[in-house]
């Protein structure tokens, strides 16, 4: 009898796991208790099987075995636990180029600019994409690295390489929870040489060619776009408007995201975007508009990769992405600056238009 018990509670327990990994990948974003999941401490599906598995294993040890599934069920579909991908292009890395990019939305808290200096320094980072960066804060880190810097509003793009003056895409801010804000520039890459060709000589000799300079641009955009929280706030208060409350949000994220996306994906030059997207990758949000481009921590990061933090869970809503034009090296989340979120930092190695392959996906 009390087999048959733990094994009817192993089965339902598997059945809830995978209608949950169900609901979520075939989510529409319509459904805001499930994008209020994403958003709620998750880890709370792994109680059941610190109670399970081991009362299991004393009783019934050959039922116990099926629990293996349950943690992978968890950990990796549902936890969203990063496990780095072997590179598609293989050797194609071999002396390409390679561009360090940190991102981070520094808006709450007291940011200590000595850690952030230092993880610049350790990750030897080119360029830096800041959200939510306050004036101040500004001006400490003009003072203190001698960077090329470019911002509107509170989005800041920052290089020790040469930078283009900033194009702003969009820009939005009614609250501090409605924020849209979209910032690119180009960044020029150290570069090889190309061949220039002189006229004929009058001896009819071939062409002479020497060695010149030539442009390599790449487009970097900093990001910020709206929050979910006063529909979960009301969700949490069981409000009866939080339904509608959501689904005005989604509607307005929607609009306002693809707006962005569709004026970045154009571009001739090869493009990395990065920021505060608040939305998890799992989401139907981010599917929706950036499933086109490699996600960095997806791609190469380890573990839970949690960016912004909260009293009780962590949940993955910056990122940094790359276009078909790079393969991703490395990605990591950074230390504690001071705020909520971590920072983002990723190596990602420009792609000859050659060697183009199809997209890896996140």
């Amino acid at each position: 009898m009390i087999k048959f018990v733990l094994r009817s509670l192993m089965w339902l327990y598997l059945l809830v796991l995978l209608t949950l990994w169900g609901c979520i990948y075939f989510d529409s974003g319509n459904s805001w208790w499930i994008t209020l999941f994403l958003f709620s401490p998750r880890w709370v599906l792994g109680l059941p099987w610190l109670l399970l598995f081991p009362l299991t294993l004393l009783i019934d040890y050959r039922t116990a075995r099926w629990y293996t599934i349950h943690l992978l069920i968890i950990v990796i579909p549902l936890l969203g636990f990063c496990i780095p991908k072997l590179s598609s292009a293989g050797s194609a890395n071999d002396g390409a180029q390679q561009l360090r990019v940190t991102t981070c939305n520094v808006g709450e808290g007291p940011i200590r600019v000595a850690r952030l200096l230092a993880l610049l320094s350790q990750e030897q980072s080119e360029v830096l994409l800041l959200q939510e960066c306050n004036s101040q804060l500004l001006e400490e880190l003009k003072q203190k690295l001698a960077w090329n810097f470019r911002h509107d509003g509170r989005l800041v793009i920052a290089s020790s390489l040469p930078l283009s003056n900033v194009t702003v895409i969009q820009q939005r801010v009614l609250d501090q929870y409605n924020v849209a804000i979209t910032i690119a520039a180009d960044v020029s890459l150290p570069d090889g040489m190309t061949t220039a060709h002189h006229d004929e000589s009058p001896s009819g000799s071939e062409l002479a060619t020497e060695p010149m300079a030539k442009p390599n641009l790449v487009r970097v955009a900093s990001v910020h776009f709206p929050t979910f929280r006063p529909a979960f706030e009301k969700a949490r208060s069981f409000e009866a408007s939080a339904d509608d409350e959501y689904r005005a949000l989604a509607d307005e994220y929607r609009r306002l995201v693809q707006e962005a996306s569709g004026a970045l994906r154009p571009a001739d030059k090869p493009t990395l975007v990065g920021g505060d997207f608040n939305v998890p990758a799992e989401s139907a949000f981010y599917h929706d508009y950036w499933s086109n481009y490699q996600n960095a921590l997806s791609l190469q990061g380890i573990g839970l990769c949690y960016t912004k933090y909260t009293r009780w869970h962590g949940v993955r809503i910056d990122h940094l992405l790359a276009d078909a034009r790079w393969t991703v090296e490395s990605a990591k989340v950074g230390p504690d600056l001071g705020g909520d979120h971590r920072p983002v930092s990723a190596v990602f190695n420009r792609v000859e238009p050659s060697h183009d392959a199809a997209l890896p996906r996140p």
